[in-house]
């Protein structure tokens, strides 16, 4: 939040809908998310976020992020570690660990989001599944397998609600 001068109080965003923003560039939004750390609702979707990006969101918000909507895979690359899998598993699996708040969840349009798992990870227990999300949706990610989507599934028992359709 920041300072009112005419009030003297602080103003605390909690939701953020910059859905489209395409003049927002990645360090901005960046900023947005250290300076806005109060936010539970957030639309980033066709802001051309990559990885590294979403990450730092994630991370930023991790403690009060209620609902995140993404889409647009544009610009998401795999910049992280070569144990994410496909562009794109990276961040949806950070985003899944680092958030325990999150119960609402679009990645949409992540062409290469494959679900894929590393078994090396699972048994390190890198991952971690906070598993409070009731509503994911994953329309337009072409690259997921019923393989995939079936153990993610496994690993959310309060989903009510999905939302895959891959064209």
């Amino acid at each position: 939040g920041y300072k009112s001068n005419l009030h003297s109080r602080v103003v605390v965003f909690k939701i953020l809908n910059l859905r489209s923003c395409v003049n927002i560039n990645l360090n901005g939004l960046k900023i947005v998310a250290e300076s806005f750390r109060h936010l539970h609702c957030v639309d980033f979707r066709n802001c051309g976020l990559n990885d590294k990006t979403i990450t730092k969101i994630a991370y930023n918000l991790r403690f009060t992020l209620e609902d995140l909507k993404l889409a647009d895979s544009s610009h998401a690359t795999n910049r992280g570690k070569k144990e994410w899998g496909c562009p794109g598993d990276g961040s949806f699996f950070i985003i899944l660990s680092l958030c325990p708040r999150l119960h609402t969840l679009f990645f949409n349009k992540y062409m290469s989001l494959s679900l894929s798992f590393n078994h090396k990870l699972e048994k390190m227990g890198s991952f971690n599944y906070h598993r409070g999300l009731k509503h994911l949706n994953l329309d337009g990610c072409e690259s997921i397998s019923m393989n995939g989507l079936n153990r993610l599934i496994k690993k959310l028992p309060n989903l009510e609600h999905l939302s895959w359709k891959d064209t």
